[in-house]
């Protein structure tokens, strides 16, 4: 199973560089952008076809439901998907 979150939004001015990721999620991470206002985070060390497929099919649209003010507050941010085999607490199957 693989889990997903949208860990971070900060101000697009502000947004983290790779350099910055890498010190803060380990060295070990893969990034792609697919789109100027967000990051995804591969921290489960997938192929590049699988990378591809995700950046294919994001939606970020799909992360924020339309009637939540935090959630079109957030959207109108830079933001940071984190992909991750199992994630503490979680029961990943």
């Amino acid at each position: 199973m693989i889990n997903c979150v949208l860990l971070a939004s900060t101000p697009k001015h502000l947004a983290r560089n790779d350099a910055q990721l890498r010190e803060l999620y380990g060295s070990h991470i893969l990034t792609s952008r697919p789109d100027p206002d967000t990051t995804m985070i591969h921290l489960d060390n997938p192929d590049q076809e699988e990378i591809e497929k995700r950046v294919r099919e994001f939606n970020r649209d799909s992360l924020f439901e339309d009637n939540c003010p935090i959630c079109q507050m957030i959207k109108a941010e830079h933001c940071e998907v984190v992909y991750g085999d199992t994630w503490e607490g979680t029961d990943a199957d």
